[in-house]
């Protein structure tokens, strides 16, 4: 049983729809320098939702994995940069580095030689005086440990087996005892996590600017949303939820 798809889809198309209405904003201060991340990772949940809800329309639900992962990861890194505004700004160009060495290394060792490494050592002469005082956080499971909350956790590595050349992912495609191919594997209705995960990464967006955007109309759709979840939990067993108070 999963969360219902009718009541769900409302508030992705409401919360879709916030952002493409915005006309003007301004960044909260000590925000402005790291505006261009908060954007970009916003911008990834928002397309990563369309992407799964495309891909789960045309059968491919299974293959979203990797995005679903994303979309976690993303709103996981939105709450650091929420909570450590413009601080993350030099933990964010060292892991930008790493990724250019990494790459740099990896075009030597295959012998490209189309590609000009001069512009990589130009890039990194740019980085090089990055503080290197919370490399710690370019890693996913020490945001969320600092950041996130337990729940975070589950659905990432749900996600992370399926992306990978896992059992899991492996699984998808063939059913056991019976030892059938799986020509379409079977797929969970997306709709509850894009409502959850989009919900949280723009409750977290919101409040980088100042005034904050999108109040009251936030605020209704976070009271509708943690409805449909307690009448989830209430049908299936689960205990409810501790929602902070939002009023």
């Amino acid at each position: 049983m999963t969360l219902p798809r009718e009541e769900c889809f409302p508030i992705v198309e409401e919360l879709l729809s916030l952002y493409d209405d915005l006309e003007e904003a301004s960044w909260r201060e000590g925000n402005v320098k790291v505006s261009h991340l908060a954007h970009g990772w916003y911008m990834r949940v928002r397309r990563g939702v369309k992407a799964v809800l495309m891909l789960e329309q045309t059968g491919f639900a299974a293959e979203a994995a990797p995005i679903r992962r994303s979309i976690i990861e993303r709103a996981v890194a939105l709450k650091w940069l929420a909570t450590e505004g413009d601080a993350i700004q030099d933990t964010v160009k060292r892991g930008h580095a790493h990724g250019i060495e990494r790459l740099r290394e990896a075009i030597v060792g295959a012998d490209w030689s189309s590609i000009d490494l001069v512009k990589f050592d130009e890039v990194l002469a740019e980085l090089e005086d990055a503080d290197p005082a919370h490399d710690n956080m370019l890693h996913f499971a020490n945001r969320v440990r600092a950041y996130g909350r337990p729940d975070d956790v589950p659905p990432w590595f749900s996600e992370t087996a399926l992306a990978h050349p896992s059992y899991e992912s492996a699984i998808a495609y063939w059913r056991v005892p019976e030892m059938q191919i799986i020509a379409v594997p079977d797929s969970v209705d997306q709709m509850g996590f894009c409502m959850g995960w989009l919900l949280t990464a723009t409750l977290v967006f919101r409040g980088l600017f100042d005034p904050p955007l999108w109040q009251p109309e936030t605020d209704d759709l976070v009271k509708r949303a943690r409805a449909i979840d307690t009448r989830y939990r209430a049908a299936t067993g689960l205990k409810p939820y501790p929602y902070p108070s939002i009023d």
